[in-house]
């Protein structure tokens, strides 16, 4: 999934007023209409982009969840929150599990999101894990474990620590 930028594709600041918005998508929607631009595939799929923004900045409440959650915002509108944190991304250590809620959510489409901004960097490039890990090897994937962990939506996308301990399975040092 891309990141759309709403407010690019209008051609508005994240600061526009609703008039502002609304002068924009209906000055862009008459230029790419396709009764205006017949058979153009290329006016065709802008119109339709246009009115999808206009869709959601036009809105103040999905406006709102827009900029709050980029493009994802319907993923939240639909599963109720920020739940549903992607485990297996995050690397365990021996002993024990450290997990760091970088801020992202945890939430997949958010990936192009924060590749937008911030390049490919992230907890599986930097713990040696992914595309982006260092040497040329990926490190071969565990067995996966789970435990419950509550944490507040601040902290989801604010960014917080917590340190699990998990009584984890050992091989039997005789038949391994």
């Amino acid at each position: 999934m891309d990141f759309k930028d709403y407010y690019k594709v209008l051609g508005v600041q994240r600061q526009a007023s609703a008039d502002d918005i609304k002068k924009a998508y209906r000055k862009l929607a008459r230029k790419y209409h396709p009764d205006i631009n017949p058979g153009s595939d290329e006016a065709e799929g802008k119109f339709k982009e246009i009115n999808e923004a206009y869709e959601v900045l036009s809105d103040a409440d999905k406006r709102g969840k827009y900029d709050r959650f980029g493009s994802d915002y319907r993923h939240y509108e639909q599963s109720g929150g920020g739940g549903g944190f992607d485990w297996s991304q995050y690397a365990s250590q021996p002993g024990g599990v450290r997990v760091d809620f970088g801020g992202n959510g945890g939430a997949g489409g958010f990936s192009d999101f924060f590749e937008t901004l911030f390049g490919n960097t992230g907890p599986r490039q930097a713990s040696g894990y992914g595309p982006g890990a260092s040497g040329g090897m990926r490190r071969q994937k565990g067995q996966d474990y789970e435990q419950p962990a509550e944490i507040t939506l601040e902290e989801a996308f604010t960014g917080t620590q917590r340190q699990l301990r998990l009584e984890l399975p050992r091989p039997c040092p005789t038949c391994g």
